[in-house]
This record gives C-alpha cells, structure tokens and sequence, in this order.
C-alpha cells in the first residue's frame, strides 16, 4: 500500500508499470523500491506544466497499466479490492507527517545539498539545457526545485479532497 500511495503522491505513471523494482535483502522479504524516476513529481513526457497539474493526473492506481511493461492490471486490481485499505494508510501517514509539504521538501533539501554548485556549473557547461527546460519535457521552469515542492503540495492538497 506505501508503494501505491508513494506512486500517487510522487505521480509517478512509471513506477507501475516498466519500474516497478523488488529487491530482498534477507531471501525472504520482498520491498518495492522507486527508481528511474524521471517522470515524477510534475514532470512527464510529452505534458506541458497545464497538462501535468496534480489535480488533472487523475488516480494512477486506478488507471489500466496494460502495456508492454506492466503485464496485467495487478495495480488496477490492488485499487480495486483495497480501497478503504488505501484511504485508511493515507490518512495514518498524513496524520504521522510522513505524507506532507514538510517532509518531502526536507527530502528534496538533503538531496540538493549533495550537489556541490561548481560541479553543477560543469555540468552545465557541458551538457546545457534544451530550451529553459533542463530535463526537456516540454514546459519552462520546471527545472526548479520550487516546481517540485508547489506540485507536492497541491497534490497532497488533491489527494487529500
């Protein structure tokens, strides 16, 4: 259910289908783990800042993961048949503070202090941005942290209703 819930928060439409990740760390427990996640978090191939809104991205659990990479519906199902299970997770972590604009903004500030700036302005020299948009999904500015953090919010705020 956090993986789920994880997904819809983060709008992350790969995360159910072509990266979806287990791994164990014991042979007997399995845990579901985000990774490549570049559609994320407001920022989706071919959507522009309009067209990827949290309040028009609409419930990704609930939508048909067929495709090449998903297989079966399994998610669609998981939404399905544990609904009420979903909603109750979601309030405990929203209750805890785990699912809120505070935590994920202490998230996105621990990883951007791992980047040193010079290294970045090398980087940047190298490989410059397409356009205004660095990742280059169609929409300026939503190369800042301050896109990621208001998206956050607003889809908490979605989600919450």
């Amino acid at each position: 259910m956090d993986y789920i819930l994880f997904c819809e928060v983060a709008g992350s439409g790969d995360g159910p289908q072509n990266n979806f990740n287990m791994t164990t760390w014991d042979g007997m427990i399995w845990h579901q783990c985000a990774y490549d996640m570049d559609e994320t978090w407001g920022i989706q191939f071919n959507t522009t800042v309009e067209t990827s809104a949290p309040e028009k991205m609409g419930f990704i659990m609930n939508q048909n993961t067929q495709s090449y990479w998903a297989g079966t519906n399994f998610f669609q199902m998981f939404y399905t048949h544990f609904l009420p299970e979903l909603r109750a997770r979601w309030a405990e972590l929203r209750d805890a503070g785990t699912i809120s604009y505070e935590s994920i903004a202490k998230l996105v500030k621990q990883q951007a202090d791992f980047i040193d700036p010079a290294m970045m302005e090398l980087d940047l020299a190298i490989w410059p941005p397409n356009g205004s948009d660095v990742v280059d999904y169609g929409a300026p500015g939503r190369n800042y942290y301050t896109f990621i953090l208001d998206w956050a919010n607003r889809r908490i705020a979605w989600i919450d209703t």
